[in-house]
């Protein structure tokens, strides 16, 4: 008589989990095996870009202190996690091919993740909350431009600390130790089991977070874009009145309610140093708000597409979940454009710096112009 195979865990010491024969078509097959070269490109691309990135940096000093630095570290948690992603991918390439024919070894004990596992997550949710920093750090930039600039780094050395903090505290949280059992992972970036419901939690509050970073930079964009529209009018307003201060009375009077009367507009229209950080604060922060959203989209994806594939994984057949899964893990598109997007905007920045830089001394030029010419008339 035939003793059944039992698949999955077992009481055989030498082979305490068996992979089901669809198990080890999944680990064995060309899809998973194109998918890992895949994500290798797609790592090698974010190593590279990181360097480039921060040569880029060091050499077009564009951004604030306090953006810099949040922006420096998002690089770190982007090499962090693709260090430890190809590290996972190429184990399960190893495995996918010495293992073939040995279902009792293809897949990974749960002891065998402890590092890698902790690393990865350690990556994947610092890119998270860094860029809630980073729209933290876009937020007091636009509505508190005076303070921002006056503490240079500051306010991104607290976000920066607040974000590991925070980070560290959420990998104890989720990430149970062996006290929770062990548990036959088919890859080290699976949450085992007994994870499986803070591992749920989790990923709903990064659902959340994201769609806030989301509407709070669409927000940010649309404020900045006022500010600016109201910048160029006071500007523009302040010009008319000076030109034609001595043409009529009533040009005159306005003129001098605007310098007596509402100095906000007058510093607006004659301090050069503030018309220049309040133009520098809105253009940061536009930049680093396009650069929010195109992140937390592909964050999203992952989060959200995580989520719903872990409700609905009992009623998808495992060939179609786990291939799947693989593409859905969106984490690498983030961190292989985070790179090419700081420079595109330093880049931006840059490029508008320098059409600021040429209307501020213009007007300068013509303020001055202006009083030599009312000089003359006195004399």
């Amino acid at each position: 008589m035939d003793v059944p195979v039992i698949y999955g865990l077992t009481n055989d010491t030498s082979c305490p989990f068996r992979a089901s024969p669809d198990q080890m078509i999944l680990q064995t097959s060309w899809i998973l095996r194109m998918n890992i070269i895949y994500c290798t490109f797609l790592s090698i691309g974010c190593v590279v870009g990181v360097g480039y990135c921060t040569r880029f940096m060091r050499k077009h000093p564009i951004f604030n202190e306090s953006t810099t630095l949040l922006l420096y570290l998002a690089l770190l948690f982007a090499l962090i996690h693709d260090t430890a992603h190809v590290g996972l991918q190429w184990s399960l390439m190893y495995r996918s091919f010495v293992y073939a024919d040995d279902p009792c070894h293809i897949f990974f004990s749960s002891d065998d993740c402890v590092n890698s596992g902790r690393t990865l997550f350690f990556g994947i949710s610092g890119l998270i909350y860094i860029h809630s920093a980073l729209t933290l750090d876009g937020l007091i930039a636009t509505f508190l431009p005076s303070i921002y600039y006056k503490y240079h780094s500051w306010p991104g050395r607290v976000l920066a600390v607040l974000t590991i903090l925070v980070n560290i505290f959420v990998q104890f949280l989720v990430l149970s130790g062996k006290e929770t059992g062990d548990d036959y992972l088919p890859s080290c970036q699976f949450f085992k089991k007994q994870d499986a419901e803070k591992a749920n939690l989790w990923l709903m509050s990064s659902i959340i977070l994201t769609i806030s970073n989301f509407l709070i930079n669409l927000g940010l964009l649309y404020v900045n874009k006022m500010h600016s529209k109201s910048f160029m009018f006071l500007a523009y307003l302040g010009a008319e009145i000076q030109t034609d201060y001595l043409a009529d009375d009533e040009t005159a009077v306005l003129g001098h309610y605007l310098t007596e009367y509402n100095e906000k507009l007058y510093r607006t229209r004659y301090d050069v140093q503030f018309q220049y950080q309040r133009s520098e604060a809105i253009m940061t922060s536009k930049s680093i708000s396009v650069l929010v959203i195109a992140q937390i989209s592909a964050l999203g994806i992952y989060a959200g597409g995580s989520y719903l594939f872990r409700l609905v994984r009992e009623s998808i057949p495992v060939s179609l979940y786990n291939n799947v899964v693989i593409w859905v893990y969106a984490t690498s598109y983030a961190t292989v454009t985070l790179p090419l997007l700081i420079i595109f905007c330093i880049k931006y920045v840059r490029r508008h710096r320098q059409r600021t830089i040429h209307h501020i001394t213009n007007q300068v030029e013509s303020q001055e112009k202006r009083m030599n010419e009312l000089k003359m008339l006195w004399e």
